[in-house]
């Protein structure tokens, strides 16, 4: 279910429904998985509320309606693209204690923040026979259901935690103009059409696209993969379609993809535009999770 209507303008829009995203998938351990959940109920108990806390089959949604300022006509917030979006991404991270699934914390929006309704099954856990003709078994643990209900009080967002976004957007955007500033370094102004000079190849790109993963494949394909294949290494559409599909058929052998995998590729070539791959600088900033998985993996050196 939609939290929001499914044909809005991206102006105008308040954050009024906070959805975080904690999934098992991405610990070690169901203690550490656990732990991550009671200290993010924990975080909205500080600030005096009490989310609805649910299991969806995957992982923990916490759910909360909240009263925000439309971000987009505050004057301060004006210089920042998509403020009142990305506030939910802000408020995400910094509930879970930079738990939240990474991937969903930075492509949320008002068209893709979905809910899971308790009472439902999640369909990636059923289990089917061998040609997926029939199903076999619903585990319990498929079932949506809710661990805490909300309390029925609506989060006011105050200036303290305005002023904290403020802050992170501020950081945000010099992050930005950092990375603008590695690539005017590379920029050459001799010839004719002008363009950013990148070498061919990147060596631990070059090692991922060797070492299938069980874990934030969907996270490479879309900040890592695609962007490289098509914009360092200036391949085809196809080319690139191909290496990744033949990246992800490696990775379905280790553990199941819980996405489309050609739907995936396909959508972020037709998006990628001229988006270069994450640094590596930016992955341990922004996606430390992935970061790590990729250091102890032998990928980043």
């Amino acid at each position: 279910m939609s939290a929001y209507p499914s044909h809005i303008s991206r102006i105008g829009i308040a954050s009024s429904q906070l959805l975080v995203d904690i999934d098992r998938k991405h610990f070690d351990s169901d203690e550490e998985f656990e732990l991550a959940g009671k200290n993010t109920y924990s975080n909205f108990e500080k600030l005096g509320i009490e989310p609805t806390w649910m299991w969806t089959g995957g992982g923990y949604h916490f759910l909360l309606p909240q009263s925000v300022l439309i971000l987009e006509k505050i004057d301060d917030f004006k210089e920042f693209s998509q403020p009142s979006r990305k506030f939910l991404q802000f408020e995400e991270q910094l509930l879970t204690n930079n738990n939240a699934d990474q991937s969903h914390s930075s492509t949320v929006s008002f068209n893709n923040m979905y809910m899971r309704i308790p009472g439902s099954v999640n369909s990636k856990y059923i289990q089917f026979n061998e040609d997926k003709s029939k199903i076999i078994n619903i585990p319990y643990e498929a079932e949506v259901r809710v661990i805490k209900p909300w309390n029925g009080v609506r989060y006011n967002v105050g200036s303290s935690l305005l002023t904290q976004y403020y802050i992170w957007s501020q950081a945000e955007a010099v992050n930005d103009i950092e990375d603008k500033i590695r690539r005017a370094r590379l920029y050459d102004g001799k010839h004719k059409n002008c363009r950013y000079r990148w070498p061919n190849k990147i060596d631990w790109i070059e090692r991922l696209l060797n070492k299938p993963l069980d874990d934030f494949r969907e996270c490479c394909v879309v900040f890592i993969l695609v962007p490289y294949l098509m914009n360092i290494r200036k391949l085809s559409r196809l080319e690139t379609y191909n290496i990744v599909k033949k990246w992800l058929d490696r990775c379905n052998s280790l553990d199941p993809l819980r996405f489309d995998a050609d739907y995936k590729i396909n959508y972020t070539i037709d998006r990628v535009g001229e988006i270069l791959p994450q640094s590596r600088d930016n992955l341990k900033s922004k996606r430390n999770r992935l970061y790590m998985r990729l250091l102890k993996e032998g990928v980043i050196v």
